[in-house]
């Protein structure tokens, strides 16, 4: 179908001229989203769009509108009305920025299906998550339960006038569950989520029940766990918590937006911030990656974006503009939630690369520390500081990983983690998610386990 639409923009767009740029993408969007609460379906929503963005690069500004339908008027309009906005915009002047220069691209991709959504009756899909509602409402403790199920297909199209024709098709499948509860007067939550981006395969390698077990695992770890003094630990962080922190409070910075806007991290550009053995990634590929593109929303191929590499700061994550203006090769990081918005920087699967520690050898010499397990939100600000929700964590006694502690959230500095880190293990694990930068996109983040000295590791704050 991308190839179809391809043709159909290229015959519509024929003799069309305004500025130095124009760029038309259709984004062909259908799906369901099903909610249960306490047992009950109370969402089953089926959808279907079709959509058009149009933009126009002149003399330095930008002009975009959209359309809801693909015939010949309704491309040329968008195109048209687009030009109108950018020479308005520009007022006869020109603009400071630029659009960094790219080798025009002609492909397409459909990213391969094990089992298609339609292969798994709607019966099927209400049963799986049945079985996860079941699980966790048979321990009388629990007193509330949402399952999730969201299903999706999507295609994009894009085709610029640079010559650049390229489409790509993926099918998402995102399952989630929240319990909450209580044990002896003590309110507790956990919350866990797994996605997919070959079809219906969300339980090919875990079953629904031990899904569920993993989430009464944490409400009962809550229930026991021991209160600890708030401050700083020596600690190891989980895979988990690596994951978001390097998304929220680290990735965030190395968006090129926020670089040229107040990120702290432009002034490290080419300087030493952590060990050798840190390296950061924002990949457009990684196995069942939500952020898996090959092509970004303005058809430049996407590649890996080295922010840090053997512990130096050495490029960010930018759109062709912001290329332009921080003198870098485009990374393929322009990405919109949708048809009706523009392309933003956003992160595809941002990583911390695994290193050759076992996880034991990294606890062996702590006499006393935490490890910090599962996030539950949180917040961070383009200095790198952050405060996240905790929803498991357990102490380190002599080398050793001892018993659940109460720990509410912890705040600190992503750079300063980074810059006190001690070694990363052989272990990698990526989480399956959305970023709401203004847009929500999907994303993955993760890496392993990390282990910060006391001086660097985030403040515990205590229950």
């Amino acid at each position: 179908m991308g190839a179809e639409l391809l043709d159909e923009v290229d015959r519509y767009v024929q003799g069309f001229s305004c500025g130095e740029y124009f760029d038309v993408r259709v984004v062909v969007d259908k799906g369901r989203s099903l909610r249960m609460e306490n047992g009950r379906v109370t969402t089953n929503k089926l959808y279907s769009e079709t959509g058009l963005h149009a933009r126009v690069y002149y003399n330095g500004y930008w002009g975009s509108a959209t359309a809801s339908s693909m015939d010949k008027d309704s491309v040329l309009g968008a195109l048209e009305k687009a030009c109108v906005i950018a020479k308005s915009s520009s007022k006869g002047t020109r603009g400071q920025s630029g659009l960094s220069s790219v080798e025009p691209v002609e492909a397409g991709f459909e990213w391969p299906v094990k089992r298609d959504f339609d292969d798994v009756d709607l019966s099927g899909k209400v049963s799986d998550m049945q079985i996860v509602n079941g699980m966790l409402e048979s321990r009388d403790y629990v007193k509330s339960v949402v399952v999730r199920l969201n299903e999706w297909r999507e295609e994009r199209v894009i085709y610029t006038s640079e010559g650049t024709r390229v489409w790509e098709i993926k099918p998402y499948i995102y399952f989630a569950a929240m319990a909450t509860g209580s044990i002896e007067g003590r309110n507790i939550t956990a919350y866990r989520n797994i996605g997919r981006i070959d079809g219906y395969t969300i339980f090919d390698d875990i079953s629904q029940e031990d899904f569920a077990m993993g989430i009464i695992d944490k409400l009962e770890k809550q229930a026991k766990a021991k209160p600890v003094k708030p401050g700083k630990y020596e600690t190891v962080v989980s895979p988990d918590l690596v994951g978001t922190l390097i998304h929220e409070a680290f990735g965030h910075l190395a968006e090129g937006d926020f670089v040229l806007t107040g990120s702290v991290l432009k002034e490290y550009k080419g300087k030493k911030i952590a060990p050798d053995f840190i390296t950061v990634k924002d990949v457009p590929q990684v196995e069942q990656g939500f952020g898996n593109i090959k092509f970004d929303d303005e058809g430049v191929p996407a590649r890996d974006a080295v922010i840090v590499e053997r512990g130096i700061v050495k490029e960010f994550m930018v759109d062709r503009e912001r290329a332009f203006l921080l003198d870098q090769r485009p990374t393929g990081n322009a990405r919109s939630e949708g048809y009706r918005v523009q392309p933003l920087i956003r992160m595809r699967n941002t990583i911390l690369q695994p290193g050759d520690w076992r996880l034991e050898e990294l606890l062996e010499d702590i006499d006393y520390g935490v490890l910090l397990g599962t996030p539950l939100g949180g917040e961070a600000n383009l200095d790198g500081t952050f405060q996240v929700g905790i929803q498991d964590a357990y102490e380190i006694v002599k080398g050793e990983i001892g018993d659940p502690i109460r720990v509410s959230s912890i705040t600190g500095n992503s750079i300063t983690m980074l810059s006190n880190s001690i070694g990363v293990s052989k272990d990698f694990k990526v989480d399956y998610g959305f970023c709401g930068k203004m847009q929500w996109v999907p994303v993955s983040s993760g890496g392993p386990y990390l282990r910060v000295s006391k001086e660097g590791a985030p403040s515990l704050g205590a229950v």
